[in-house]
C-alpha cells in the first residue's frame, strides 16, 4: 500500500492487479490495503466476472 500511495504522490500511474476480490473481513490488514488501493489506483485488472462485479459494486458505494 504503502507503495500505491508514494507513486500516487509521484504523478506515477498504478495498477491494481487482482482487484475487486475482497474477502470483507476488516481484522485483517491486507483488506484495509486491497481497499485502499483500490480508491487511488487508475488501471484495474480482475481475475474473474465474479470479481469484476465486486469491484463495479465497491465502485458505486464509493459514490454515494
Amino acid at each position: 500500500m504503502t507503495s500505491t500511495i508514494t507513486a500516487r504522490k509521484c504523478g506515477v500511474e498504478v495498477a491494481h492487479v487482482e482487484a475487486g476480490i475482497w474477502s470483507g473481513d476488516w481484522s485483517m490488514l491486507e483488506e484495509i490495503n486491497r481497499v485502499v488501493t483500490d480508491s487511488i489506483a487508475n488501471h484495474f485488472f480482475t481475475t474473474s466476472e465474479q470479481a469484476l462485479m465486486g469491484w463495479l459494486q465497491q465502485c458505486f458505494q464509493f459514490m454515494e
